[in-house]
């Protein structure tokens, strides 16, 4: 079905302003033709054929493409030129372009807008500039979003395009660029030739999946590839694994990526097959970028030659979370980099065990509480501020977002719990999805407390913070003593209360054993009986590591 026909809304953020419209239109493909003749000058020419898919019940075809650093020189349909006229009150990148149209009872109707563009390649500027076009290190390289440009995305530094994730497209790319260098893209290598009348190479990449615009990029070098699908360490695996690296690195390269194989195997595991045809990794000054299938690494952490890295392993999981299932807007990126984050921590628990998951979730908790909130304040998960000192993509939503993803596994039990992933991941498949998209297909695994949850933890802000003293209870010839927990964020921070927080408690019972429990608190206060118990402790034991603060005695 059309994404139009769902009434599919996109946002555009202009400075602190969200503002909202109806999409009548579904692209459904881009066809590029970029020349790149000297990589150092970050200058571009080319075209883009862009196929679209209009409303039938639309009065007037107006296309939306973004375009910065670059210019739009001219466009045409149908061997018409079109008027173009720049939206700078709706983005300042913004161009509409005007489809004529007869036939406006036409159903089904597919036009190709082609545009011309030209220029020098730019990235999001400011004090730390990430997003966009880079040529460093002797590789041209462009990364798909940017931390504080107020689009959140940044292809369209390098591609006129509809730059929004709402409209997923399969893309073509034909890259011309110096014959002793190496391009290389999303999707599948479909062409590769030397043109000797020019001095140029024709390489030509083709992703015929569904992809957001910020998953698109092309790295242009002296790129040797390395082929891991049958590597010795990480076993043969269904799905190709590519690295292009620079020959300087291709040895730490080689151990760096070396269980990326096994990496994609586990996952499979967790999350279903793999839905892309190959995992490829580019070696860049810049990353770590989520690329669909084309990962941009930063070289610092290949060069550790650390075959566990994390952040190799962080950018896999995207291609499931934010590839295969993007967010319809930036308002719900926590559903890509929480549960990416929490993947990295899968990884050591399949690779090194239960204990250090646990430490890993701990470590999470930690940054959060010490470093995170201090530092950009106190966000909820989902439509957090972006405004300094918060970002486009704030810790909040990877180490608080990792610690909340691990207490709904607790909660809902592993068996539940990846069932559920895999449902959300099989219901969008390509597509993209919401918060409340995540919340309804986690019903079956949290049951009643699925609402509660996502609102205190989600939507929610802080965390709690516990009271802890204890309390005899004598009852005829026998005394009782209890361990009390009482919530106090509401009167320090005026945060809300939670009911859905789950609690590793550990003691030591009188026969000296250790005892170790799951206990979900729901209430302000919460009583546990202790006995003669002794060594009573929270989020120490063998269970799980919830975000909690423990306040001393």
């Amino acid at each position: 079905m059309p994404r139009f026909l769902r009434f599919v809304v996109w946002i555009l953020l202009v400075g602190p302003v969200v503002t909202s419209g109806q999409q009548d239109f579904d692209i459904l493909h881009y066809e590029a033709d970029i020349t790149l003749r000297e990589p150092p000058t970050l200058y571009a020419q080319g075209m883009v054929d862009i196929h679209v898919l209009w409303d039938p019940n639309v009065a007037d075809r107006i296309l939306p493409i973004h375009a910065r650093g670059i210019r739009v020189d001219s466009t045409a349909c149908s061997g018409r030129t079109l008027q173009i006229e720049r939206d700078t009150a709706q983005d300042p990148d913004r161009y509409n372009l005007y489809v004529p149209h007869e036939d406006r009872r036409a159903a089904h109707v597919i036009d190709t807008v082609r545009v011309w563009f030209s220029g020098t390649m730019t990235n999001e500027g400011g004090s730390d500039p990430w997003g966009g076009v880079w040529y460093e290190d002797g590789v041209l390289y462009a990364l798909g979003v940017g931390f504080a440009n107020t689009s959140v995305t940044a292809t369209r530094h390098w591609l006129p395009c509809f730059d929004h994730p709402s409209d997923k497209a399969t893309f073509r790319g034909t890259f011309r660029i110096p014959s002793s260098l190496v391009c290389v893209s999303v999707g599948v290598l479909e062409r590769d030739t030397v043109l000797p009348s020019d001095q140029l190479r024709v390489i030509t990449w083709e992703e015929s999946h569904p992809t957001a615009t910020y998953a698109l990029t092309f790295a242009v070098g002296e790129f040797q590839k390395l082929d891991l699908t049958n590597s010795s360490v990480g076993g043969v695996s269904s799905v190709p694994h590519h690295v292009y690296s620079q020959p300087r690195d291709s040895s730490a390269s080689s151990i760096a990526y070396s269980l990326t194989p096994l990496m994609t195997r586990h996952y499979e595991a967790l999350f279903g097959a793999y839905p892309f045809y190959k995992v490829g990794y580019v070696n860049t000054s810049r990353g770590a970028m989520e690329h669909q299938t084309m990962i941009s690494m930063p070289v610092s952490v290949v060069r550790k030659a650390d075959s566990m890295h994390s952040t190799i392993a962080h950018e896999l999981v995207h291609q499931w979370f934010g590839d295969y299932v993007t967010p319809q807007d930036f308002r719900h990126a926590w559903l890509t980099e929480a549960y990416a984050t929490y993947g990295e921590s899968a990884w050591i628990e399949h690779r090194l065990g239960w204990q250090a998951y646990l430490e890993s979730i701990e470590r999470g908790t930690q940054r959060y509480l010490q470093t995170i909130a201090p530092e950009e304040g106190v966000l909820p998960l989902v439509d957090y501020p972006r405004d300094a000192p918060s970002s486009n993509y704030p810790g909040t939503i990877y180490q608080k977002g990792r610690v909340v993803v691990a207490m709904m596994r607790a909660l809902a039990g592993d068996s539940a719990f990846y069932q559920s992933l895999r449902d959300y991941l099989r219901q969008h498949a390509y597509g993209t999805a919401t918060t409340s998209d995540m919340r309804e297909v986690m019903r079956s695994a949290l049951g009643a407390r699925t609402d509660a949850f996502f609102e205190e933890w989600i939507v929610g802000r802080g965390w709690p913070i516990l009271s802890v003293s204890y309390e005899q209870q004598i009852d005829q010839q026998d005394t009782t003593l209890y361990a009390v927990l009482r919530q106090e964020q509401q009167n320090l921070h005026g945060w809300q209360l939670f009911t859905t927080l789950p609690l590793d408690v550990t003691y030591t019972a009188p026969d000296g054993e250790r005892v170790n429990e799951l206990i979900v608190m729901t209430e302000h206060t919460l009583r546990i009986p202790l006995g003669f118990a002794s060594g009573f402790a929270i989020n120490a034991g063998t269970l799980v590591r919830s975000l909690v603060e423990i306040q001393e005695p």
